[in-house]
């Protein structure tokens, strides 16, 4: 983490966290596939059913990305009983919460979903598909916070080993459960639900044998305030992006049911196919986090600012390659997925307008990490209501209002943009700020690279 050189260590670390999350935003795009050769109305209710799915994965990142921040900046520091400590109250403290969330989730299903637009023949399909997930999300935190936990502790292999054998397991039961035992949306949500436990058993395996660093035990009962206090402090903010984004999803659901059933398909696929484009940036900053959060612990600036300007050269190529990927082949792309011109016409515009300002948006993620890595709450936090918070619902409301269905679409581009441009003046002056403190730890005979 101190020595090697910078570019490699960051790829090494980050293309197995990137391939993970790749793997993880395939999860929904697998079962979109399959789900809709079962009609328009089985694909509606998915997309009625994914703001659920990021809305308790708030929980694994409140805990995760908290105590993966204090892991890696104690490891920095040479303290690992602090570390052990850390990921020991964050992983059984997010096992509790997550279990009361999905009893909860369980029984106010029907009543949330018919709020967030299902209708009489979407209702159904929602619920069953939704009631699985829910008890597969339990798993599903345990996974992410594990995840966290030992991309902290530089093993961001066995992360992306558990998502990819996870994501196997999905692909080989969505037919047979959906198909062969006519199960339909339904056998979708079972397969996801045993795919997790796939997931939640090999982390266990893991730790149990104490392969890694991190060793887990019992929290105690002394610490547990002051410990989850400073992880739910790094934790909420990456947690309320999130959150934002499931309110926002459920309202950019809300206004496209007004436009019908085609319109909430495509929107909600489109939806999927930006998330899969933000979730590899995501993993690029989560691999490389720990090189961030280490040698902030250790106070080594240089490599601190080298380590941000390489994640942000990796972050803008991808995210530009891939948008203008995507763009180029918006309507090859939506006929994957829909074969009714009325949800390729609609899903071919989402899909421009979605992924337009993305690599923007891919520097507004490094920011928002970068802040957590350095324990910079206040900072972290704004970087987070950016996007969906500030610009996206309010612009929402206006524009649908003012221009209808295209001014929906427009609304996210424009959100988009203006975040990651608001995003890139922070981590500019950010960047200032460490330079200044590389200079005087190499004046103070520290922070030298290599």
């Amino acid at each position: 983490m101190a020595h090697d050189r910078l570019l490699p260590l960051i790829l090494r670390l980050a293309l197995p966290s990137v391939i993970g999350v790749t793997v993880s935003a395939a999860y929904q795009l697998l079962n979109a596939y399959f789900v809709g050769r079962l009609g328009t109305a089985a694909l509606a209710a998915m997309a009625l059913s994914f703001p659920f799915a990021m809305g308790i994965t708030a929980i694994g990142q409140i805990f995760g990305a908290g105590a993966a921040s204090l892991i890696a900046r104690s490891l920095g520091r040479a303290d690992d009983h602090s570390a052990n400590d850390y990921a020991s109250h964050a992983l059984w403290s997010a096992m509790v919460i997550a279990g009361i969330t999905a009893i909860a989730g369980w029984q106010l299903a029907p009543t949330l979903l018919t709020w967030l637009g299902a209708g009489p023949s979407i209702l159904p399909l929602a619920v069953a598909y939704l009631h699985w997930l829910l008890l597969g999300y339990v798993a599903v935190v345990f996974n992410m916070v594990c995840g966290f936990i030992v991309r902290a502790d530089g093993n961001t292999v066995l992360s992306m080993t558990t998502q990819v054998s996870s994501f196997a397991m999905n692909a080989a039961l969505d037919p047979v459960m959906i198909f062969w035992f006519g199960l339909g949306i339904e056998g979708a949500g079972i397969a996801t639900f045993l795919a997790q436990l796939c997931g939640l058993t090999l982390y266990w395996r893991h730790f149990a044998r104490r392969h890694g660093a991190i060793v887990l035990s019992w929290p105690s009962v002394g610490r547990c305030g002051c410990r989850l206090a400073s992880i739910a402090r790094i934790g909420i903010p990456p947690a309320l992006n999130t959150l934002l984004a499931v309110a926002a999803m459920s309202m950019l659901n809300g206004f496209a049911a007004r436009y019908g059933e085609a319109s909430v398909a495509a929107i909600g696929l489109a939806s999927r196919l930006a998330m899969l484009a933000a979730l590899p940036l995501y993993g690029l900053c989560s691999g490389a986090q720990s090189v961030v959060g280490f040698n902030v612990g250790a106070g080594n600036w240089t490599r601190v600012a080298q380590a941000v300007r390489a994640m942000v050269a990796v972050a803008l190529t991808f995210a530009g390659v891939y948008a203008g990927w995507v763009v180029w082949q918006a309507r090859t792309i939506i006929g994957w997925f829909a074969h009714e011109s009325a949800m390729i016409e609609i899903g071919s515009r989402a899909i421009l307008l979605f992924h337009c300002a993305l690599p923007v948006l891919g520097v507004q993620q490094v920011c928002m990490l970068f802040m957590q890595a350095k324990g910079n709450a206040i900072w972290a936090t704004l970087v987070a209501v950016l996007r969906h918070g500030l610009f996206l619902m309010p612009l929402m409301a206006l524009l649908q209002h003012a221009y209808g269905q295209d001014g929906l679409l427009f609304s996210v581009a424009a959100a988009d943009m203006a975040a990651g441009l608001i995003a890139m003046v922070i981590l500019y002056s950010e960047m200032r700020q460490i330079d200044k403190a590389s200079r005087l730890c190499q004046v103070n005979g520290m922070g030298a690279v290599e």
